[in-house]
């Protein structure tokens, strides 16, 4: 019993030191410029989707629905997730790439390589994002938290 104490402690005392960090995003409002196209959107940063981000971990492999997701990198400041799907007339090929900069400053990199019945699309969008308030406008759109509609 008392090496059983010994290791838990041992154990608490790790943790404390070397904690298990994941990127902590304010929820609220942020505003969003494309460094690519100049053009700007808002993004509501919803308690879920904090929590999603906030709960990753590096090397986490989620399947569903025939679809993979996994978590490549997960600290205090950057998350990076992929997701791939291939189905008999649907390929779907998604990275994102979250950078905190600072409290109130995100810089975001989203990739998207879709292909449907021989039609294939890439999407490339680069943003720096800027906390706005707590409290998101009834028109905002959702802010993604690396995974697809099928996983929510």
């Amino acid at each position: 019993m008392k090496r059983i104490t010994q290791a838990l402690l041992l154990v608490a005392l790790l943790t404390k030191i070397h904690p298990a960090h994941a990127i902590v995003i304010q929820t609220g409002e942020w505003f969003a410029t494309d460094t690519i196209t100049g053009k700007t959107q808002n993004y509501c940063y919803k308690p879920k989707t904090t929590a999603i981000l906030g709960n990753a971990r590096k090397g986490r492999v989620v399947t569903k629905k025939g679809c993979v997701i996994n978590t490549i990198e997960s600290n205090e400041t950057t998350f990076k997730s992929t997701f791939f799907c291939l189905k008999a007339d649907e390929r779907i090929d998604f990275e994102i790439d979250l950078t905190k900069i600072g409290k109130n400053e995100l810089t975001m990199k989203m990739r998207l390589d879709y292909e449907k019945d021989g039609k294939k699309t890439v999407v490339n969008r680069n943003y720096v994002q800027k906390f706005i308030k707590k409290t998101c406008s009834s028109n905002t759109k959702s802010a993604p938290d690396g995974r697809p509609n099928i996983f929510n």
